[in-house]
């Protein structure tokens, strides 16, 4: 950051100069800074209209830079894979808990449950057939037996 004297005499002097990004005389926009330029030599300005647009810019950009830096450094969600056994004694468990009779209700969340892992293949075909196989059968229920995969088609 330039320090205060060095802002002071960056003021342009040259009665011919014109902001170097909207071309406008600085009797129409006020004051010009004088910038060094690539040469060193000066002949560069920027009026203070342009110098705020510059630094709303920039401000901009940091904005957005630091929204994508946030979204590609979202924290990774791992879901651990559940085994057969542990499902296996969570459907008994479950089945236990409601005195050996699953209620319909259930069977069907247990049924979705089990097609969610399958689809994101965190369960295997096998071991699907396996759990559903758990499932109580409720023959008189034409409905189950067709979400279930059990009904005549």
């Amino acid at each position: 950051m330039p320090e205060e004297n060095q802002i002071l005499r960056g003021a342009a002097v040259h009665e011919d100069a014109r902001c170097s990004f909207c071309g406008e005389d600085p009797r129409k926009v006020g004051p010009l800074v004088e910038g060094e330029g690539p040469d060193s030599t000066g002949g560069v300005y920027i009026c203070k209209d342009c110098a705020e647009l510059v630094l709303t810019i920039i401000a901009e950009e940091k904005r957005r830079r630091a929204a994508s830096e946030d979204q590609t450094e979202a924290p990774k969600v791992t879901v651990a894979r559940p085994t057969l056994t542990h499902l296996q004694q969570v459907v008994r468990r479950s089945v236990v808990e409601h005195k050996g009779a699953l209620p319909k209700e259930s069977a069907l969340v247990w049924f979705g449950y089990f097609s969610s892992l399958l689809a994101w293949e965190l369960l295997s075909v096998e071991d699907y057939g396996a759990l559903i196989e758990l499932l109580p059968d409720y023959p008189d229920d034409h409905e189950v037996q067709r979400i279930l995969g059990r009904g005549r088609r």
